[in-house]
């Protein structure tokens, strides 16, 4: 036996696993496929891939009122802060994990929240505004 098989023999024997050097000998499928970042790819990718989802579902749906229907994207502006939450959410998971994340990322997309919250708390406003007005306007033209 070579001192190398021996060193790493020995290292097994201790409780620590000594990988062979990848090279040659190793497919660069199983590296990959062998490494976490791997998984931890995928899974944000899924993760990502079932929000986009969920939010193609929230925007296109259409939204009953009493007089109708409103044509979707309107469902979407109520709740879009919940995935900006969500957002935040999996890069303080990943944080957590090891994964390096600038934190300007996490600041950007809070502050990019409170401005989409600030502006659904205006439109709301102003809806709330318009069907006063125009409840004002029926009721005189029913006189």
């Amino acid at each position: 036996m070579s001192t190398e098989t021996l060193a790493q023999r020995d290292l097994r024997a201790n409780g620590i696993w000594a990988d062979p050097a990848p090279g040659p000998g190793r497919h660069w499928a199983t590296r990959v496929l062998r490494s976490p970042w791997t998984w931890v790819t995928l899974g944000a990718t899924l993760i990502f891939a079932a929000c986009l989802g969920w939010m193609y579902w929230t925007v296109t749906r259409d939204v009953p009122v009493r007089d109708g229907v409103i044509p979707g994207l309107n469902f979407a502006l109520d709740n879009s802060d919940v995935l900006i939450g969500l957002l935040i959410g999996v890069i303080l998971i990943a944080d957590g994990f090891g994964m390096h994340v600038p934190k300007g990322y996490i600041y950007f997309a809070m502050a990019f929240s409170a401005v989409v919250e600030a502006l659904n708390l205006l439109a709301k406003r102003q809806k709330k505004k318009y069907l006063k007005q125009r409840e004002g306007d029926t009721a005189r033209e029913t006189l």
